[in-house]
């Protein structure tokens, strides 16, 4: 396996495990299918990452174009430097708000850190938030990087919870 790839997973289970001893909820799941999801959400943060820092907000037109960016739950956001959400693939009245101000299931800001924490090589955010197809709070894990010109590009993921899946 390629030494960016072992990174990436070292991220998403510390990731995993912040979330989960930070959050006193049950574990998440690690199952090989998430492990797959979690491949293609960065697959789809590092294109788009790379296609803003060559083409600035030109990138857009491509991006909306290309269905990669929008693969039903798995899907593109593109924030601001500030956190104002300016791309956003599954739900186009998401524009404009302000990212900073999200809070989880929890009601602990998860967004204010992810504006934080992001940088340039990637981080991954773990939280719970209300998973819309299940109906149940479940961790989410986000990974995002930061643009050349400041933009946060991310994707996330469902990866559920023992609980939830036990109900």
């Amino acid at each position: 396996m390629p030494k960016r790839f072992n990174s990436l997973l070292m991220l998403f289970a510390l990731g995993l495990l912040v979330g989960w001893i930070g959050g006193g909820a049950s574990a998440p799941d690690t199952s090989h299918a998430n492990l797959q999801l979690a491949s293609r959400a960065v697959a789809i943060v590092d294109k788009a990452h790379r296609l803003i820092n060559q083409d600035d907000l030109m990138a857009f037109e491509e991006i909306d174009r290309d269905p990669t960016f929008h693969q039903g739950g798995l899907y593109l956001f593109v924030l601001s430097a500030d956190g104002e959400n300016i791309y956003y693939a599954a739900d186009r009245t998401q524009i404009g708000e302000d990212f900073s101000r999200k809070l989880d299931a929890k009601q602990r800001p998860y967004g204010q850190q992810l504006i934080r924490d992001v940088s340039s090589r990637g981080v991954w955010h773990a939280y719970q938030s209300n998973n819309t197809a299940s109906g149940h709070d479940e961790w989410k894990l986000t990974y995002a990087r930061q643009t050349r010109q400041g933009h946060i590009v991310a994707s996330g993921i469902y990866a559920g919870t023992y609980a939830s899946r036990a109900r």
